[in-house]
């Protein structure tokens, strides 16, 4: 049986409104949720927020929360992620221009995230404070937080040392020791208003690394 021309006009104009798919709708209405959670989890915290507080700052009903995300702490796990991948990236990127030596690295990565913190509370606040506060995934969540930069901290050491003839040193416990002390630090940093200049908190986080290099050159 045929499809009526009538039928399939009032199928197409379903799927598309103004030139725009229904997909596309959707899209943009869980980018605007995306940003919108970004902006209340960075600002009243995760514990305080809701869904109908995020739809009004999305400027979008409650159901179409719904239609892009079961819970609350599911859209907090995507904010998160997407400000922890942007992060990453960023501090890669400087790492690769930065000179290919242990201060010079570790100078550049950490200018530029202490840059990043300063120049976006609500995403520093989500990386830094409101992620210990869900409870729901904290095993994923300490991976991607700590354990993937550690690993950027111990590339930064094996271009430099090679811990693996120490029998007593492990490069994998410095560089999660290291990034545990930049995390509280950045913590400490946030919540007092950075108070400190910024160039004075990436030369006391420095003085970190050149501590753990000069103990990794005197072995």
């Amino acid at each position: 049986m045929k499809t009526s021309t009538a039928t399939q006009s009032s199928a197409k104009t379903r799927r598309q409104y103004g030139g725009v798919s229904a997909e596309q709708r959707r899209a943009e209405r869980r980018e605007k949720l995306l940003k919108a959670g970004k902006e209340v989890f960075g600002t009243v915290g995760y514990q305080a927020a809701t869904v109908r507080q995020i739809c009004t700052t999305a400027g979008l009903t409650e159901r179409y929360f719904y239609e892009s995300f079961k819970k609350l702490n599911e859209l907090f796990d995507v904010v998160y992620d997407r400000e922890l991948d942007a992060l990453r990236m960023a501090l890669l990127a400087e790492i690769a221009a930065a000179p290919k030596n242990i201060e010079g690295m570790t100078r550049a990565a950490l200018q530029r995230y202490f840059t990043i913190l300063q120049e976006d509370p609500c995403g520093a606040r989500i990386l830094i404070i409101e992620v210990y506060g869900t409870t729901h995934d904290m095993e994923r969540m300490y991976k991607r937080g700590v354990e993937d930069f550690a690993e950027i901290i111990r590339g930064i050491i094996e271009t430099q040392f090679n811990t693996q003839s120490d029998s007593v040193l492990d490069a994998g416990l410095i560089s999660t020791a290291v990034v545990g002390a930049h995390i509280h630090v950045a913590m400490r940093w946030l919540l007092g208003g950075y108070k400190e200049p910024r160039d004075v908190v990436v030369e006391n986080c420095l003085t970190i690394i050149t501590a753990v290099t000069d103990r990794l050159a005197a072995r």
